[in-house]
């Protein structure tokens, strides 16, 4: 039975938004324009932070206009608990008619999808400078 230390607590405040679980936060900054609506993570990315990031991005994307994109740049920490939260806003996104985007991959994101050969997937909504053998 989880204390109420162990239940995720949500915080916002002038578009930043905190995910937290215990020690781990993840911290969402939200920015919005020209049809585009820009989330930047930073810290962990993981099993305690994947869920309460799904549903604050299910909430964007169903108010979203055009475009979603996820800023991965601040990024401390990401498992593959983290990798299964982005598909599933990808997938959403997709449901949605909304486009979605990755940014600001980091060499270890990047390495985590070519393991778990998630990188096809992945491919279609990540810059082509962060593809593996992409151009520009």
């Amino acid at each position: 039975m989880g204390t109420q230390q162990d239940e995720p607590a949500h915080e916002q405040a002038e578009g930043i938004r905190l995910l937290c679980h215990a020690c781990r936060p993840l911290r969402v900054t939200t920015r919005a324009s020209d049809g585009k609506t820009v989330l930047g993570l930073a810290g962990e990315l993981d099993l305690a932070t994947a869920e309460p990031l799904n549903v604050l991005v299910d909430n964007v994307i169903a108010n979203a206009k055009r475009r979603v994109v996820l800023d991965l740049s601040g990024l401390t920490f990401c498992d593959m608990s983290g990798l299964r939260a982005l598909r599933l806003c990808d997938r959403t996104a997709r449901a949605s008619g909304v486009t979605f985007e990755l940014t600001g991959l980091s060499d270890r994101v990047l390495w985590l999808l070519e393991v778990s050969g998630l990188m096809p997937v992945f491919a279609g909504v990540m810059p082509t400078k962060k593809r593996p053998g992409g151009r520009g």
